[in-house]
């Protein structure tokens, strides 16, 4: 009798043990491929765990359809929508070369201007939604220091007509990362921007680079002009600005844009604030030696 009692023991913790690989397959999203009896105590909860995981499975597949659906609606709208403002801003600057009244002019002006900023928003909706999709983006290797101070020197005529003080501290000579040109630039003009239009006057801007481990780092930070009555995540979704009393202004995509541009290349991208400060963060993992040559061996 005790041999038997033995033998069940040891059969049924050969059965809980078969249970708990398969709660762990369930925490890693991998298939269990293990059968438990019908006849054993915990064949209940394995059927159980087994309906959970296809339902998981099809919540989650569903939700990777639906945000396939919205990214293709909004690549397509904004497409679409690429043609007749093209047309609109041409007529326009046909407009600008009249010979119109003050009043007429001033019509034209506005026109303009909002043509503009509306053609602006569908740029940036449209650049998120290729972002986002993963479409579009061609990493190579390239200079991070480099590209950096490449913006930084594009943006001087900004910079000294916004009338801000920016103390920029690059503590690198050189860091070379797989990322895409194009999206990293924009991602640095569009914390550039962030900062010249949305810091407070008589503060200063402070733009910082340096290595950190394996990785090299982007660092900016300013005073806000208004208080800050947003958090980290709020300031990371689409279509917010700080302000949400503003009228007028950017499309509030300007963040947005640059953290999934930065994930898009391998980077990671993290607002910080701490009262009335904000700090916007970019770092990129460091191509090693060896990396880099084996990198260069596959591409040739």
């Amino acid at each position: 009798v005790a041999l038997i009692l033995m033998v069940l023991d040891i059969r049924d913790f050969s059965q809980l043990s078969k249970l708990s690989k398969q709660i762990d397959s369930l925490g890693e999203e991998k298939p269990y491929e293990g059968k438990i009896r019908k006849t054993s105590p915990v064949y209940a909860e394995s059927e159980k765990l087994n309906s959970v995981q296809d339902k998981v499975r099809e919540s989650v597949e569903q939700q990777i359809q639906s945000e396939r659906l919205k990214i293709e609606l909004v690549t397509n709208v904004s497409h679409d929508l690429k043609t007749p403002l093209t047309s609109i801003i041409s007529y326009i600057d046909l407009l600008k070369k009249m010979d119109l009244d003050d009043e007429a002019s001033s019509y034209v002006k506005i026109l303009d201007k909002k043509a503009q900023k509306l053609k602006g928003i569908v740029s940036d909706v449209f650049s998120i939604a290729k972002a986002t999709s993963g479409v579009d983006v061609n990493l190579t290797k390239l200079d991070f220091v480099m590209l950096l101070n490449q913006c930084i020197a594009d943006a001087e005529d900004k910079i000294a007509d916004s009338g801000k003080i920016v103390k920029i501290n690059i503590n690198a000579d050189s860091a070379m990362v797989m990322g895409d040109g194009d999206k990293l630039y924009r991602v640095f003009q569009n914390i550039v921007d962030n900062a010249l239009n949305y810091s407070m006057d008589g503060t200063r801007i402070f733009l910082d680079v340096y290595k950190k481990a394996d990785r090299i780092v982007f660092a900016e930070k300013n005073i806000s002009a208004t208080p800050i009555n947003f958090t980290e995540e709020e300031i990371l979704e689409r279509f917010v600005r700080g302000d949400k009393s503003r009228t007028d202004g950017g499309s509030g995509l300007g963040l947005s844009i640059s953290k999934s541009f930065t994930e898009a290349c391998g980077g990671i991208f993290n607002i910080e604030i701490d009262g009335d400060l904000f700090k916007a963060i970019v770092e990129m993992p460091i191509i090693q030696e060896d990396t880099a040559e084996k990198t260069d061996d596959k591409t040739e």
